[in-house]
């Protein structure tokens, strides 16, 4: 169940931010790949995902993400809600395409 959530906020995310999934799950620090990376934490984190499962989806994915740079990528992209309407915009979409 928690997978299938994670990847279809990957998948519509990727899109949406005109990615590969491979470089969402890059170790990138560039921030064309860190801002939508941190935007599929949050949205797995509001589906109440631990950062524990998100880790794990990840690591399956080829990244090595970790639980702290989860819960940093959750309060950094947590700064730009609210301040870039386009962002904001792109988040509620996603969120409410794989609601269903």
């Amino acid at each position: 169940m928690k997978k299938k959530i994670f990847n279809n906020y990957a998948k519509e995310i990727a899109e949406s931010f005109c990615i590969t999934e491979e470089e969402l799950f890059s170790n990138s620090i560039k921030r064309k790949y860190t801002v939508p990376r941190h935007m599929l934490f949050l949205l797995c984190h509001e589906r109440k995902m631990t950062s524990t499962d998100i880790a794990e989806c990840m690591r399956e994915n080829g990244s090595t993400a970790l639980h702290a740079g989860i819960i940093k990528g959750i309060n950094s992209i947590n700064s730009i809600i609210g301040m870039d309407e386009d962002f904001d915009d792109t988040f509620n979409q996603i969120q409410k395409k794989c609601k269903n």
